[in-house]
């Protein structure tokens, strides 16, 4: 296997980069504080199974970064991830990237689509996400076949860390 010299990361073959600016803090990422908090909630999800879910979203340390945890739990079965949401100030884009329990690592394109409402948009998976006070709704479609999209699983939640300081 041979690698190109864009690819190549050994030392002695290594393509010069550019001098890397440091990434700055901005109003972009400040909107991402809208995930904050401990979110409990309950809904449906496959075949209209009864669904509870615990999502919590903290910054990481410098605030570029949200960290996000879920653990839901879907009739008899459990499905937990880790997911990290940033900005890319070069494309101008927020991105998502998740891996769950199930064996799935998916990267998702995240689109404030202005006011409270949020997207993360997949290949294969897609949600919305809309936020009023501590609340948030939160419906997820997939493509099981590759073909159509189909409702995934819809569930209301309650920022509790949000209800619990006021």
């Amino acid at each position: 296997m041979s690698l190109s010299p864009n690819t190549d990361r050994t030392a002695g073959g290594a393509k010069p980069l550019a001098p890397e600016a440091k990434p700055e803090r901005g109003a972009a990422h400040e909107k991402l504080a809208i995930f904050i908090g401990d979110w409990r909630g309950q809904g449906a999800g496959g075949a209209g199974s009864e669904m509870t879910t615990r999502e919590t979203y903290d910054w990481i340390e410098g605030r570029f970064f949200l960290e996000t945890r879920f653990d839901q739990q879907v009739g008899k079965a459990s499905h937990v991830g880790v997911g990290l949401i940033g900005y890319d100030a070069e494309a101008r884009t927020y991105r998502l990237r998740m891996a769950d329990n199930l064996g799935y690592a998916r990267d998702y394109e995240v689109r404030d689509d202005g006011g409270d409402v949020w997207r993360f948009l997949g290949e294969r998976e897609r949600a919305t996400l809309t936020f009023r006070g501590g609340r948030m709704n939160v419906r997820w479609e997939h493509r099981p076949d590759g073909g159509d999209w189909a409702p995934l699983c819809e569930f209301d939640a309650v920022n509790v860390r949000a209800t619990a300081a006021h």
